[in-house]
């Protein structure tokens, strides 16, 4: 697997467009926040900008391209992690 495979399906899936993703929170995971923080978090992103992702459609419509394949593995490892390169894949050599 190459980042060029990752970056050329991300780029197709548009995830590297001029849109802006939501940022971090300024907590950490299992700290306490008082009800003022929360609200403040929750109206700072449910104001955010929400990605459109590409319909079933618009992914089959890649299938002319050279690099389909290419798009596709990175789809597949989008979508099926753990059983593409993470820990249920049955070749272990494909094991990242």
């Amino acid at each position: 697997m190459s980042l060029r495979f990752l970056f050329i399906a991300s780029l197709w899936l548009g995830a590297y467009n001029n849109s802006t993703a939501m940022d971090v929170s300024p907590f950490t995971v299992g700290q306490v926040v008082n009800t003022e923080q929360a609200q403040e978090l929750k109206q700072k992103y449910d104001g955010r900008k929400v990605q459109p992702w590409k319909t079933a459609q618009e992914v089959n419509s890649i299938k002319g391209r050279e690099d389909a394949d290419l798009i596709n593995y990175g789809i597949q490892i989008l979508d099926k992690t753990a059983s593409t390169i993470g820990p249920l894949v049955k070749d272990q050599t494909k094991k990242f």
